[in-house]
């Protein structure tokens, strides 16, 4: 079995570079402060400690986890897109 390789053009090449380094570090950012602070909150809440999924500790948690997340990352996004290094999609 051979392998191909996808050969763009320079300009091409640079421009799928920056798009993808634009859109890697805006996720990563975005979604690294979201999952921090989730797990925070959800950790406090007592939500990690629920023995399952029915349980009404694992959905208290994530009742407040989820919006937690939500409105830590906005400003991170705000900012991102502000200094172009995310992009609107």
């Amino acid at each position: 079995m051979t392998t191909r390789r996808l050969h763009l053009p320079a300009s091409l090449s640079v421009l799928a570079e920056r798009d993808f380094r634009v859109v890697w570090i805006g996720e990563v950012i975005s979604i690294g402060v979201m999952e921090i602070v989730m797990n925070f909150v959800d950790y406090q809440m007592g939500g990690m400690g629920a023995k399952s999924v029915f349980a009404w500790m694992f959905w208290r948690g994530l009742l407040f986890a989820v919006p937690a997340g939500f409105l830590a990352a906005w400003p991170v996004n705000y900012w991102l897109l502000k200094r172009e290094l995310k992009a609107c999609h």
